[in-house]
């Protein structure tokens, strides 16, 4: 894997911004759709999306303290580079910093009350990518 840049992380986080803001805050609960769209939106940018989508799984955006600290234990849980770890976490905490009241509510995977169903979030995948669509 060659190392992150700053330009990948921007395109990255501005996406994720996007689609949080479409759909709402319980796609993180929507992994697989999520990494599905991330990939559509940007085919070439395979290694930074599953680095992305790591730093979800392993719940790292949670974690409270620096973002030294959080990096480091992305790093240990996942394998990934300290280069790639910092990568995800810088993301993850950029995207989620507007959304820190509603994430107790929401535990990526791990929420126990699925009833709660967001509208929004039943739209299909060309209704939510026409909008990135040129042309």
């Amino acid at each position: 894997m060659s190392k992150p840049t700053e330009s990948i992380r921007q395109d990255l986080t501005q996406t994720l911004k996007t689609l949080l803001q479409s759909e709402g805050i319980l796609l993180l609960e929507q992994t697989l759709r999520l990494e599905g769209w991330l990939r559509d939106l940007h085919p070439d940018l395979r290694a930074p999306v599953s680095v992305v989508m790591e730093g979800l799984h392993t719940g790292v955006y949670l974690e409270s303290g620096s973002l030294a600290d959080a990096s480091a234990l992305l790093s240990a849980r996942s394998g990934l580079s300290p280069q790639w770890a910092d990568f995800a976490v810088r993301i993850w905490k950029d995207v989620l910093k507007e959304y820190k009241d509603q994430l107790g509510h929401t535990n990526a995977g791990h929420s126990s009350d699925h009833t709660d169903v967001n509208p929004v979030s039943l739209r299909t995948v060309d209704m939510v990518l026409a909008s990135y669509k040129k042309g």
